[in-house]
């Protein structure tokens, strides 16, 4: 409408009833626009966006009830309230309204503070719908500040989930094993969500003991304890108007649990040593890699807990699961590297030996092999020889798949090397960098001499003709 004040949209044909709503909502710093009838209403509307609509029931050319979905199908009309308001009321046709999707229904005579109350609402209603449009836009465009990598689809589902619940302040409990990035999800949360320019505070269950985590997550006052020489503030009070994040939650005592829930339950924190009840208005994101469902069965975690961090369940895969995502998170890591070694590239050898690799540290031990192979590689890019020693055993001993396995996932098979062809490349790499000095290579291979020779034998590694 080119104004900066909210404007309304009053739909009446009674043109005192006009009249007194416009001079309601004008006393209150609102703009109005009038319409008479449904069909002015609809012609309005296709120009104009407007704030809220105020609708009466009985229209000379068509009931509001039948109107309200011709409004919504509107384009970009779909989410402005709709206030219903009418001289005769009852209870069928209140229910009608509501049914249309209509925010609220008033009855004639309006009363200013109860229609003004309603406005405020409605008007944080649409605010709340258009701020959840434009970060699910964000995050469809990639717009969003969000460092969840990968092109699976269990990542693209993730960042679905991630849009979906940012915009509310609905606890969220995040579930995964190590290192699959638990972290990471909750910042992408809160970095999307209408806390983002508050603080987001991270505090890890199962590092402290259980007086020095009371102290950490409710604060205390000075001389609450021995040693307590002054005042702390809380991870409750520091992340107010902000997103707190529970790491490893199933390691919090029953005792602490308690607290927790009062916590949610009433908003505010008691610091230790202290009287005197603190507000707090804190989003909860909380994580866990335990089984606490199973933990509630046996007692040792509180239902009601459980039920009040786990409003929105999201679980995170293993790094096993989404192998299509490996390249990708590798090629991040090497640039998040570079500063260490200018390593421009990896070699397609070690990225088919880290699609092989089963990960079970996931996310977390794949940074560290390529953080570690950055430091020691010698070459323009990272080979298969320079990832560390211990993954390279571990796919050494990894079962080959079946060539019924391979055929029934090409393009898994296409990302696999066999073991013959892994060792014959390691092997050539080997002579090389000693020159085809037979001694020498046996004994970096850990083999004898014969073996080697054999082997030389069997791949056709004889030293090439000067």
């Amino acid at each position: 409408m080119g104004s900066e004040k909210p404007c309304i949209l009053v739909v009446d044909d009674h043109l005192p009833s006009r009249v007194l709503l416009q001079e309601m909502l004008l006393d209150e710093g609102y703009d109005t626009v009038e319409a008479e009838n449904g069909a002015k209403a609809l012609e309005i509307l296709q120009k104009n966006i407007f704030d809220i609509i105020l609708l009466d029931i009985q229209l000379p050319d068509i009931s509001g009830v039948d109107l309200c979905p011709k409004i919504k199908k509107i384009p970009f009309r779909s989410h402005i309230p709709i206030i219903f308001v009418t001289a005769y009321a009852s209870i069928e046709i209140a229910v009608k309204a509501m049914e249309t999707g209509a925010f609220y229904f008033l009855s004639k005579p309006i009363k200013q503070n109860e229609l003004i109350f309603l406005i405020k609402r409605a008007l944080e209603h649409s605010q709340l719908h258009r701020e959840i449009a434009r970060l699910k836009m964000e995050l469809s465009e990639g717009k969003a500040i969000c460092a969840i990598l990968g092109k699976s689809k269990k990542i693209q589902e993730l960042l679905k989930m991630v849009a979906q619940v940012a915009p509310y302040n609905t606890s969220v409990l995040i579930q995964g094993n190590s290192g699959t990035g638990k972290e990471l999800v909750a910042k992408a949360i809160h970095q999307n969500s209408m806390r983002k320019n508050g603080p987001f505070v991270t505090i890890d269950c199962g590092t402290l003991s259980e007086n020095l985590l009371e102290s950490e997550l409710f604060g205390h006052v000075k001389g609450a304890f021995t040693g307590a020489i002054a005042e702390r503030k809380g991870v409750f009070v520091r992340a107010n108007h902000g997103t707190l994040f529970l790491d490893e939650i199933g390691n919090l005592s029953l005792a602490l649990q308690v607290k927790l829930l009062r916590v949610l339950q009433e908003h505010e924190i008691l610091p230790l040593g202290s009287d005197k009840q603190v507000p707090v208005d804190v989003r909860i994101i909380s994580a866990t890699n335990m089984p606490l469902q199973d933990m509630v069965s046996q007692g040792t975690f509180r239902s009601d807990l459980y039920f009040r961090l786990n409003v929105v369940n999201i679980h995170l895969c293993d790094l096993k699961d989404r192998s299509e995502d490996i390249p990708i998170l590798a090629h991040h890591f090497l640039q998040k590297y570079q500063s260490k070694n200018p390593v421009t590239g990896i070699a397609k050898s070690a990225i088919k030996l880290l699609l092989q690799y089963n990960w079970p540290g996931n996310v977390r031990e794949l940074e560290n092999a390529i953080e570690r192979a950055m430091i020691l590689a010698s070459g323009r890019e990272l080979e298969a020889d320079d990832l560390p020693p211990e993954i390279l055993d571990k796919i050494k001993k990894l079962s080959i798949l079946e060539p019924e396995d391979l055929l029934a996932n090409e393009d898994l098979s296409a990302n696999l090397v066999s073991l013959e062809d892994m060792e014959k490349e390691h092997i050539a790499k080997v002579l090389q960098k000693t020159n085809y000095n037979q001694t020498q290579a046996a004994n970096v291979l850990g083999i004898d001499r014969k073996s080697l020779w054999r082997k030389i034998k069997k791949f056709e590694l004889e030293m090439p003709a000067c």
